[in-house]
């Protein structure tokens, strides 16, 4: 079973985590509010880091498949934990982002995220995989790039919101269940 310790990521405040930990946050985040012709990437990730609810991990290391499977649950109940406990403002939302020092290849986990997104979606969860040799592609009409490369690998969860039917919209059953939760979720 894996298990996990996260702390809220304040670029000032990283003695906590070992420098190469470290410097491999300060890369994504950079990355992520950087983006594609000065679009950051994810436009939740400034708000998180200034509410700090933006939580990390020390490195992980992903022996196999199956402990690929278990820290995807693991993130999940941390995720949650955090979510629920956390004492920052409620206005902004949390992100759990975990680094993966080392992992099976990318093509043999990529799938097993995929088997799992409808659960998470369904619970109201969005889990991402980042890595150096993702080539997926910008989802938005308006993107260009491969917003899933990364100078290291991490899996990241947060809350679904409705702005994610474009992450979801080439799949259908995705697609419904995300409107699903968003419904159950914002009763009129």
């Amino acid at each position: 079973m894996t298990t996990l310790s996260a702390c809220a990521w304040c670029p000032n405040d990283t003695a906590w985590l070992p420098s190469s930990v470290a410097v491999a946050y300060a890369q994504l985040v950079q990355h992520l509010l950087a983006g594609n012709q000065g679009r950051p990437w994810c436009r939740w990730v400034e708000g998180c880091i200034r509410a700090r609810r933006f939580f990390v991990t020390p490195a992980v290391v992903v022996p196999s498949e199956h402990g690929f499977v278990e820290l995807i649950e693991a993130v999940q109940t941390v995720f949650k934990d955090l979510e629920s406990t956390s004492q920052a403002s409620r206005a902004a939302p949390v992100a759990l982002t975990v680094l993966l020092s080392s992992l099976p290849p990318l093509g043999s986990i990529e799938p097993l995220l995929m088997d799992r997104r409808p659960a998470l979606i369904a619970d109201g969860l969005m889990m991402a995989l980042l890595h150096p040799e993702s080539r997926m592609r910008s989802l938005t009409s308006e993107g260009h790039g491969h917003p899933y490369q990364a100078s290291h690998s991490f899996l990241t969860i947060r809350r679904a919101v409705q702005e994610d039917e474009v992450f979801v919209r080439i799949n259908p059953v995705l697609s419904k269940t995300l409107q699903t939760w968003l419904a159950s979720s914002n009763p009129k």
